[in-house]
């Protein structure tokens, strides 16, 4: 027949130094690490961190678990360094772990509310500091040491039947979760992350409009550039006026500029024509005589 008698020891603060069962097998505890004791033998089993535990593994082995926690602070599942599962834990409303094959299990002791289950002499209660609670009939070990606070309530009730929203640290206080910081939390994030996507969403189409806008002034540039051009052309054409193939303006552009440049051009070589004529004629007279 198995002897289930546990010893647990406490300093004077309440804070407790060991869990030796009657073969002198147990834990000794000192601040935020763990030996396990074998009669004379003490040996460093595990050391806590504010996100998991560093497990002994061997002689100069050790393992980093991470614990990631429920809104209760219960262990849900524990990675190593790599990223790997290494547990996995459901539990019902009380604390009551699920009871399934497909879910990962390790060694872990740190698990509903992140409370160490006393495995020395298969008690299986959850530490809460100031009082042991049993998740199998949902209750408290012992009396609580702030009854007189709590009058209307039995002094053994676990967070006032109402272990969803309700969380008692150290066995002695329950109260709500603080859900509105979290909530409020949430919801700036989340508004935080719907006003940086509509602050890029109008910075992107804002940018999308001015290259709009001047891709079409570029566009209207040219097309005034073109129209000038072919305004100056039907100008020179059909207002300066083309001179003929005799040299004479034509009469369609006749009080143009080039008209009248045409018209000069050909009246000078008249006039020279005349002039050499009248040079021969007197030559011929001259040898005459």
């Amino acid at each position: 027949m198995k002897d289930y008698q546990t010893t647990f020891t406490y300093v004077a603060d309440g804070i407790k130094a060991s869990a030796v069962d009657s073969a002198g097998k147990g834990f000794i505890y000192l601040g935020t690490m763990v030996y396990s004791k074998e009669f004379l033998t003490k040996t460093l089993e595990s050391a806590s961190f504010a996100g998991g535990r560093i497990n002994r593994t061997g002689a100069n082995s050790y393992d980093i678990n991470y614990f990631i926690t429920d809104h209760l602070g219960s262990t849900r599942v524990i990675v190593d360094n790599n990223g790997e599962i290494k547990e996995q834990k459901d539990f019902y409303p009380f604390g009551k772990e699920h009871e399934n094959s497909d879910l990962i299990t390790s060694t872990n002791r740190y698990t509903f509310s992140g409370k160490e289950k006393q495995i020395v002499g298969e008690v299986n209660f959850l530490d809460f500091s100031n009082r042991m609670y049993d998740d199998f009939i949902c209750r408290w070990t012992t009396q609580d040491p702030l009854q007189e606070k709590f009058y209307s309530w039995s002094s053994y009730n676990y967070c006032m039947d109402n272990p969803v929203n309700n969380v008692d640290p150290d066995g002695r206080f329950a109260f709500a979760i603080p859900l509105v910081p979290v909530i409020i939390k949430a919801a700036v994030t989340a508004i935080t992350a719907v006003t940086a996507t509509v602050v890029a969403k109008h910075a992107y189409d804002k940018h999308r409009e001015s290259r709009k806008e001047k891709e079409k002034r570029e566009r209207d540039s040219r097309r005034e550039d073109v129209d000038k051009a072919r305004k100056h052309k039907d100008m020179i054409d059909n207002h300066v006026g083309k001179p003929s193939s005799d040299g004479t303006p034509d009469p369609k552009g006749g009080g143009g500029i080039k008209g009248k440049i045409t018209t000069i051009v050909g009246t000078t070589g008249i006039a020279a024509k005349i002039i050499g004529s009248v040079l021969n004629y007197q030559n011929k007279l001259v040898s005459l005589q």
